[in-house]
């Protein structure tokens, strides 16, 4: 599984676009930049290139590129997250959950990061704490987040992973509530899929089926890796054949 690492294409990228302005990175490394400071483009270049060698499971070349990035400035939240997706990747958990937690040291707010601790307990099979911190993530968000709305994608995929939990934990009722939380029409893929997981699990195989080709019809793939991602880790989908559900 790459994790849901993409989900920086969604909300950070964005906050860093206004770099077309910015100056040339400097000689001398500068004071560790803070919440909301602007990067460099050749800053935001090696994160984004880092994070095109982490979708590809290139991780050597992207903790490579993080180290680059650290010659530019000290650490930040981003190039520390890379850190930590790759090792919770690797399934170095405390090595992970150490670069995520010195990412939100950085900035407490940085949803990657703290997105990504949430993944831990689930990728160990804990199914219940990884649901409980993805519901407190999405309880939380509009007052942790005040200036984004439903719009950036977030919440429907909180609530997607929160429904995958769920039906892991063998707990339809649940899942169902969840499941219809997600406003149609999304601005994510989260409605096509979770609607063919809880299909799924109670062994509609021809739905899940409908539901995958919906999706991929609908969106193209660059929204739908991370949603896709969980469903191949689960081994529910192959990986090189997002389109077609594996059967039981």
């Amino acid at each position: 599984m790459r994790l849901l690492f993409t989900v920086l294409s969604l909300f950070v990228l964005p906050l860093i676009a206004q770099e077309k302005d910015a100056e040339p990175a400097p000689k001398a490394k500068p004071d560790a930049p803070k919440q909301g400071q602007v990067y460099t483009k050749e800053y935001q270049m090696l994160v984004f290139e880092a994070m095109r060698s982490f979708q590809v499971h290139d991780y050597k070349a992207a903790l490579a590129l993080a180290d680059k990035a650290d010659t530019f400035l000290p650490p930040t939240a981003l190039t520390l997250n890379v850190r930590g997706a790759v090792a919770i990747e690797m399934r170095q958990f405390e090595e992970g959950l150490k670069y995520c937690q010195q990412a939100l040291k950085l900035d407490p707010r940085f949803f990657p990061a703290r997105f990504n601790i949430c993944e831990i307990p689930f990728l160990q099979g804990k199914y219940a704490e990884a649901r409980r911190l993805w519901q407190f993530l999405y309880e939380n968000y509009r007052t942790d987040y005040p200036g984004f709305t439903n719009d950036d994608g977030m919440p429907e995929l909180l609530i997607y992973r929160i429904v995958i939990a769920y039906l892991l934990e063998k707990d339809l009722v649940h899942a169902k509530d969840w499941l219809e939380k997600i406003p149609f029409p999304s601005v994510t893929p989260a409605y096509q899929y979770a609607h063919a997981a809880f299909e799924r699990e109670q062994g509609n195989m021809a739905k899940w089926e409908e539901w995958l080709k919906s999706a991929a019809f609908i969106w193209p793939d660059s929204k739908r890796t991370n949603f896709v991602d969980v469903l191949v880790q689960l081994k529910w989908l192959k990986d090189e054949n997002a389109g077609a559900g594996e059967k039981k």
